[in-house]
């Protein structure tokens, strides 16, 4: 029985003695998948029906591992016509949003509180497994003037 790491649901995969560089090379697939790919995803007629979109995960080593991926862009389906939620897994993450609709998206877990994204936006947001929030950051500039003599 496969099992997965806990945050992010990597398979945990079995030593093959005669080829040991097959499941090094499977995990360093699954990494890099999540650490390049963006997971698209286009609300269909269900969806706007529910109200809601859910993004689940699979666990399986076969399985399409998009939903791990850092980045999630909400495209515009052709049966949307109102603001949603997007209900995301309950694991400890970060993540990238992008809104590439022309309503406003609330990224959330069925649990928790989330944040709403304007029309298209994006932002840099983490989840601590049960509530997601969106990361601001502030800049700070100090303006030196040097007396000129």
């Amino acid at each position: 029985m496969t099992t997965y790491s806990d945050n992010l649901r990597i398979p945990h995969l079995d030593q093959n003695v005669a080829q040991p560089e097959i499941p090094e090379n499977t995990a360093k697939n699954i990494i890099d998948n999540i650490l390049s790919n963006v997971y698209q995803y286009s609300p269909n007629a269900t969806d706007v029906t529910n109200t809601y979109v859910t993004i689940t995960h699979s666990d399986s080593v076969t399985a399409a591992t998009n939903w791990q991926s850092f980045m999630i862009e909400i495209l515009e389906g052709s049966d949307m016509g109102q603001d949603f939620p997007v209900n995301l897994p309950t694991n400890p993450r970060p993540y990238i949003f992008k809104n590439s609709t022309s309503y406003i998206i609330t990224f959330k877990t069925l649990a928790g509180t989330g944040f709403t994204l304007a029309s298209g936006s994006n932002a840099y947001a983490f989840s601590d497994g049960i509530n997601i929030e969106k990361l601001e950051f502030g800049f700070r500039c100090r303006n030196y003037y040097r007396k000129l003599e």
